[in-house]
């Protein structure tokens, strides 16, 4: 399932003003601008859309927890705000602060209470899934270039190796054992690659086409650990 929507710019950032639409035309040709979202303009703003998002996700989690225990709600308005500041040069999301208000007919306080808890699990364990996809996502891209230029080049610049050794903290702030040992792995091989001889593009192809994947096992127990995580949503 995908949804689509497209941001239009003129402009500088400060002086330019930009539109949205929606695949559904919900919003089309929508203005936002930099004074909507840092000031007090006129017009929407992609913080704003967040926070709509937000709750809109969660009064429908609340209602469905709910189904599952028998009661039916009369009205669920749930408000998200979203908080962003900044942080260095860039303005970043700190948190996003949910309120609820709900009719539920012949509804317990502990029933309710329970089925809030709960929806707000499955979305907390949704988007956690969601961001680990991502940081194994990025740590494959940037694997495979390093792989393929230390087998063409020597190290000359370490430098080169920041970002990845980055992404490799990130796992072992969040990530399972198994998943840590096979991206330490694949770190140790790019080292090993770039301490032997160079060889060729033809020759880099000619390993791959030999089934010699040093991200293979990485990204299988990744697909594991993702997997078990869906299922205990």
């Amino acid at each position: 399932m995908q949804r689509k929507a497209t941001a239009v710019w003129r402009g500088d950032v400060k002086s330019g003003e930009g539109s949205l639409s929606t695949e559904s035309t919900i919003l089309r040709d929508t203005p936002y601008s930099y004074r909507a979202r840092f000031e007090t303009g006129a017009g929407t703003n992609p913080e704003e859309l967040l926070a709509a998002a937000h709750a809109g996700r969660f009064a429908m989690a609340v209602s469905s927890q709910l189904g599952k225990t028998g009661l039916t709600p009369q009205k669920r308005e749930a408000t998200a705000t979203v908080t962003f500041e900044k942080v260095g040069q860039q303005f970043t999301i700190m948190k996003s602060h949910l309120h609820l208000v709900a009719l539920v007919p012949d509804a317990k306080q502990a029933v309710f209470d329970a089925a809030v808890k709960a929806a707000d699990l499955r979305d907390r364990r949704t988007r956690k899934i969601a961001a680990r996809e991502a940081l194994y996502s990025d740590f494959i891209v940037e694997s495979a270039r390093l792989l393929v230029d230390a087998l063409e080049h020597n190290c000359s610049d370490p430098q080169k190796l920041i970002p990845v050794y980055a992404l490799l903290s990130r796992i072992r702030l969040s990530s399972s054992s198994r998943v840590l040992e096979t991206a330490e792995e694949v770190m140790n091989n790019i080292l090993a690659n770039y301490s032997q001889p160079n060889i060729t593009a033809e020759e880099i192809q000619s390993r791959a086409g030999r089934g010699k994947d040093p991200l293979r096992t990485f990204s299988d127990t990744c697909r594991i650990e993702l997997e078990s995580l869906e299922r205990k949503l």
